[in-house]
């Protein structure tokens, strides 16, 4: 099992995941020059289905950690209206406020087992600012998937509302829902179109100071500029070695630091 110092790291939280479908991923989302270490927790179907839903969790889950002002990760608070994002998903900058806060546009599709099997898609806005973690439902959808010989032939969504306060935006069909602003414009982007670099336990386990160092210099985001600073990568590798005060460390990330 691994441990943090000498006490076995198992938080509870993670016993509700796959163990093999842990990711991790080192950003600075909110551009503040103090990396993070993104950890994405899911869990998918494990009796027999159909392929095309393998890549498709039914529960998903997250861990954020900073580096803070004196070396040390830190997990940062969360504000969530609704399920934890998949954060996988992230795909690039929304949008900047006044205040300099990035923010991303996250769908994130959540499979439930069953005979046809469904879905929701939740429709979230999410940010890192300020010390913290804030994710905001704007929107839901469900709906079904048509499964045809151990293949899914189609997806049909049933029903989805976006929660703006207008009556006409409850309850829409997804034909109406696609059809909206709102719809058309949750994935833009600004371009470039940037890049988080994932990995597996098993990529991160055997050379977790190289694994964490290649994950920064793989993340590239149009709002994030210049170099990757060579500061940051070292200030990032010292974390892996201090243990953060107070903080629990995700099991996976734990054994890192023993084999740091």
């Amino acid at each position: 099992m691994p441990t943090f110092g000498i006490t076995p790291i198992v938080p509870d939280y993670v016993r509700r995941f796959s163990p093999g479908e842990t990711d991790f991923a080192v950003t600075d989302l909110d551009d503040n020059g103090r990396l993070e270490l993104l950890v994405r927790h899911a869990s998918s179907l494990r009796e027999p289905h159909p392929s095309f839903l393998n890549r498709m969790p039914t529960k998903v889950g997250m861990a954020i950690y900073e580096i803070d002002e004196e070396g040390n990760l830190t997990r940062i608070a969360l504000d969530t209206s609704d399920d934890a994002p998949d954060l996988r998903k992230l795909s690039g900058v929304h949008d900047i406020t006044d205040r300099g806060s990035r923010r991303y546009h996250l769908a994130t599709q959540i499979l439930s087992k069953g005979d046809p099997y469904g879905y929701r898609m939740l429709y979230t806005r999410f940010e890192v600012t300020n010390g913290r973690v804030y994710n905001w439902l704007f929107a839901k959808e469900s709906g079904v998937f048509e499964v045809r010989d151990d293949t899914v032939t189609a997806t049909n969504a049933r029903t989805a509302t976006i929660y703006d306060g207008k009556p006409d935006h409850r309850n829409m069909t997804g034909e109406a829902f696609r059809e909206t602003d709102f719809y058309k414009d949750f994935f833009r982007t600004i371009p470039p179109r940037g890049s988080i670099h994932w990995l597996s336990e098993s990529k991160l386990m055997p050379d977790p100071r190289a694994a964490l160092a290649a994950s920064w210099y793989g993340f590239s985001y149009a709002a994030v500029d210049g170099p990757r600073g060579e500061c940051r990568e070292k200030l990032f590798c010292a974390a892996l070695t201090t243990r953060a005060r107070g903080v629990p460390a995700p099991a996976s990330f734990a054994a890192s630091k023993a084999a740091a």
